[in-house]
């Protein structure tokens, strides 16, 4: 077994995209602005990751940065995209251990849900540390509550809390 597709081609991580559009006119459509979301499966527990950008601005959001921060700041580079934010869905070892080096690298604001802080700060709730990984402990710039809206990369995400896999795990709409 191969590990590649039945067609035979090399799987490639999936590149979704949505034009969203400011008015139509006699002329045609005037374009507002193009969204791209790119997915990587990262870390141990293969996590998703999202880097999700404006293609004519150049600024990208990463969500859920993982483990792997040098492979997402690669991906930057070769998109030639500037992270300007983090946004968490919840806090696990798993979705946070790039955290720390994408802001050295970028100067980016990081968002987390509001019941979220203690564990992004503790190890042994985040539990960092048990599969072999780095102890850590982060802090979110930013804590969201349930329909707050933020205003990131030219556009509006509205917070929804989705209580569950943690007490404070979120969910980001952008509205097409």
């Amino acid at each position: 077994m191969s590990g590649l597709p039945d067609d035979g081609k090399e799987a490639l991580p999936a590149l979704f995209s949505c034009r969203r559009i400011l008015k139509k006119d006699g002329k045609g459509e005037k374009e507002m602005s193009d969204f791209r979301i790119q997915t990587y499966v990262l870390g141990g527990v293969s996590t998703n990751c999202y880097l999700i950008f404006n293609k004519n601005t150049r600024e990208a959001v990463v969500a859920d940065p993982a483990d792997n921060a040098a492979y997402v700041l690669n991906k930057c580079r070769e998109l030639e995209v500037t992270p300007v934010a983090i946004l968490l869905t919840h806090g696990h070892f798993d979705h946070i251990l790039a955290v720390k080096d994408i802001c050295r690298a970028f100067p980016c604001t990081v968002y987390a849900g509001r019941e979220e802080e203690r564990l992004l700060q503790d190890p042994s709730l985040n539990l960092s540390g048990s599969i072999g990984t780095e102890q850590t402990g982060i802090e979110a710039d930013v804590l969201v509550k349930d329909n707050d809206v933020i205003s990131l990369i030219g556009f509006e995400w509205k917070v929804l809390e989705t209580p569950g896999h943690t007490a404070g795990s979120v969910c980001y709409y952008v509205e097409s």
